[in-house]
This record gives structure tokens, sequence and C-alpha cells, in this order.
């Protein structure tokens, strides 16, 4: 039994290391294409805090399988949601060009130019 169970915790730090690298995909994507719309923040935060609470909990139980596997799926987290953080502020911080709040209060000449 005690091979079984080395072989378990060895076999979770791997899948959680292997989790936790599945992230790495989407945070490039998103870099790769400097914007984050199709991204649900929301969904990457409630994985984090389930990932957080694991973390904590295999901490207490003092088991590193899971500490290792939770770590590396905290860390992929993090990289969307930063980058999703990143290119959704880049993308809301620039106001759209709009020519009419410019040219409030002018008026247009005989010859097409604004006055005022």
């Amino acid at each position: 039994m005690a091979l079984f169970d080395s072989l378990l915790g060895w076999l979770v730090s791997v899948v959680g290391v292997a989790t936790g690298a599945a992230y790495i995909p989407q945070a490039l994507r998103i870099w790769k294409r400097r914007s984050s719309d199709d991204v649900s923040i929301l969904t990457y935060l409630l994985f984090l805090g389930g990932q957080i609470v694991y973390l904590v909990y295999g901490i207490r139980i003092r088991q590193w399988p899971l500490i290792i596997g939770m770590s590396a799926n905290i860390v992929g987290s993090v990289a969307v949601i930063v980058s999703a953080l990143r290119f959704r502020a880049a993308t809301i911080s620039v106001p759209p060009h709009s020519s009419s709040t410019m040219d409030e209060g002018r008026e247009s000449g005989a010859d097409g130019s604004r006055t005022g």
C-alpha cells in the first residue's frame, strides 16, 4: 500500500503541474491578440478562489503533492487574470476618436473652416 500511496502522490503532483500549464495557451493567446474581450475574468477568479482553498488545505495537512499541484494552478490562473486585465484595461482606457466632442461650440464658416 505504501508504494501505491507514493505513486499516487507523484501522480497528483504531475497532474497538478500539467493542469497549471494548461492555462499557458490562454495567457499566450491574450498576449498574442492583445485582447481579452472573449475571456471571462470572473471564471478565472472563481477557479483561483478554489485553488487557494485547496492550497491552504494542502498546507494544513502537509501534503506536498497537493501543495505543488495547486501552486502550479494558481500561477496559471494568475497569468491569465493579469493578462486579461492588462489588455482589457488597455482597450477600455483608449476612448474612440470623436470629432463631435472636439468641435462643440464651433460653427462652420462659409469656406468650411471652423470658427469659435
